[in-house]
C-alpha cells in the first residue's frame, strides 16, 4: 500500500503517458498531458488524506479508457473477445477499489452506444433493411455488455454486497469508519 501511495504520483503519469498513445503520438503533448493528469488536485489530496480508491482509481482509469477505445475498434490488433475480456478486467480493477467508476463507465458506455445509434445506421437514414453499420452496432453492443458484465462476474460476491447495501457506491475504500461516521471512534 505505501508504494502504492507514495508512488501515486509517478504511476499515474506512466499510466496517462503509455494510454494516450490512442490519441496521439506526439511525445511532447503526451508527456505534458500526463504530467498534468497526475498532479490534478484530486490525485494529491487523495494522497495527502490517504484515500487509497481515489489513488488507484486515478492511477488505472487511464488504462480503462484505453482498453475500451481499443475494443471498440473495428480494425484493432486481437480478438474481439480478447479486447473485451481486458477493458472488462481494467475495470474490475478499477471498480474493486472504486465502485461508483462502475456505474459511470456503464453511464457513459450506454451513452455513447445510443448517440451512434440515432447519429448512423439504418435506423438514422429511414432504410428497412440492415447494413454492415447496424452489424458494427451489434457488435459493439454486445461488447459493451461483455465489458460491462466482466467486473460483475470477476467481483461476484462483492457484486451481490453492493446490490444489498448501496450505500457501498459512495463511501469508497480509503478512510476507516471512524472518519467518515459521525459518532466518535470510541463508541
Amino acid at each position: 500500500i505505501d508504494v502504492i501511495v507514495l508512488g501515486a504520483v509517478p504511476l499515474a503519469t506512466l499510466s496517462a503517458f503509455t494510454s494516450l498513445w490512442v490519441l496521439t503520438t506526439a511525445v511532447r503533448i503526451r508527456v505534458w498531458v500526463s504530467v498534468v493528469y497526475a498532479l490534478l488536485p484530486a490525485v494529491t489530496g487523495a494522497v495527502a488524506t490517504g484515500r487509497l480508491d481515489v489513488i488507484v482509481a486515478a492511477i488505472v482509469l487511464p488504462r480503462v479508457v484505453r482498453s475500451i477505445v481499443i475494443a471498440w475498434q473495428e480494425n484493432a490488433f486481437g480478438t474481439v473477445r480478447g479486447r473485451t475480456v481486458r477493458a472488462g478486467l481494467w475495470l474490475a480493477v478499477a471498480s474493486a477499489f472504486a465502485p461508483l467508476l462502475w456505474v459511470f463507465a456503464a453511464a457513459v458506455c450506454l451513452g455513447f452506444l445510443g448517440l451512434t445509434y440515432l447519429t448512423g445506421g439504418a435506423h438514422a437514414r429511414g432504410e428497412g433493411q440492415p447494413s454492415r453499420y447496424d452489424a458494427a452496432f451489434v457488435q459493439r453492443l454486445l461488447m459493451t455488455g461483455g465489458i460491462l458484465g466482466v467486473p460483475l462476474v470477476v467481483l461476484m460476491p462483492w457484486t451481490w454486497h453492493v446490490l444489498a447495501h448501496p450505500g457501498v457506491l459512495f463511501s469508497g475504500t480509503g478512510l476507516p469508519e471512524f472518519y467518515a461516521s459521525h459518532k466518535a471512534p470510541s463508541g
